[in-house]
């Protein structure tokens, strides 16, 4: 099972969406590691709220009990988690350590699509760090391993990290392309809503560099998918994008 958190990038003012795969919660047998788990997944919480000591306390104590228990896999989890969590606070340099750490014993371990997500959390922090080549670099290695194996959720990730390095070096039509891109995979996933997350983030960027009918074209879609979907939420964020700068209401749909 899975689940995403919606919050908003401070950057840029879009969405960002926030995913933890917990199914390995569900073939645990041991009430240790599906405790450190939880306490991992409940500080994505806090992450999100930003209270981000919090966040840390519960994924140090989740990283300690994967420890005593010499469970690697988790480990590996809760190491991800820290590192993710200190790029979110602004702390870059601990984060890349972090995730280096995590990446070097997923890769031990032949934990390939691990990997693959780590290399997509890594190169955003490096695109952020000002290395937009070493970003690029880990995002595509991220983007082709998931390719190559048919995982469409790691390659929708992949491309969402590419859009960030991109957005990150300035390539607003680079960013728009691997959004794009994303939204065509999320579409052949049942029961997601992220499309209609991605649709409406190409709707902001598109207003914001004067292309009003792509705009609404894409506000459009995205308000659809959410009604088809019940997305309160993601409504709510198409009113939003709608009330911005540089739209227009009144333009006509893309062809």
């Amino acid at each position: 099972m899975s689940y995403a958190l919606i919050t908003v990038a401070p950057e840029t003012g879009y969405p960002l969406l926030l995913q933890e795969d917990t199914a390995i919660v569900c073939r645990r047998v041991g009430a240790d590691a599906a405790i450190a788990y939880i306490l991992g997944n409940l500080a994505a919480v806090d992450r999100v709220e930003g209270d981000f000591d919090r966040a840390s306390g519960l994924i140090e104590e989740s990283l300690a009990r994967f420890q005593r228990l010499a469970d690697v896999q988790g480990e590996v989890f809760a190491l991800g988690a820290l590192g993710n969590l200190a790029r979110s606070s602004g702390d870059l340099e601990r984060g890349r350590e972090l995730l280096g750490r995590s990446l070097a014993l997923r890769q031990e371990v032949g934990d390939r699509r691990g990997t693959g997500l780590t290399l997509g959390c890594l190169a955003v922090l490096l695109a952020r760090s000002g290395d937009p080549a070493g970003a690029r670099a880990a995002a595509e290695q991220s983007r082709g391993w998931f390719a190559e194996n048919d995982d469409m959720i790691g390659l929708s990730a992949a491309e969402l990290s590419l859009a960030n390095v991109a957005l990150s070096a300035g390539d607003r039509v680079g960013a728009r392309a691997h959004l794009h891109d994303a939204a065509s995979v999320f579409r052949g996933i049942e029961s997601t809503p992220q499309e209609g997350w991605v649709l409406a983030v190409l709707a902001a960027m598109s207003a914001e560099d004067g292309e009003q009918a792509t705009a609404r074209h894409w506000l459009d879609r995205a308000i659809s998918h959410f009604e088809l979907r019940g997305g309160d939420a993601g409504i709510a964020y198409c009113r939003e994008v709608e009330r911005g700068p540089g739209f227009a209401a009144g333009s006509a749909p893309a062809e």
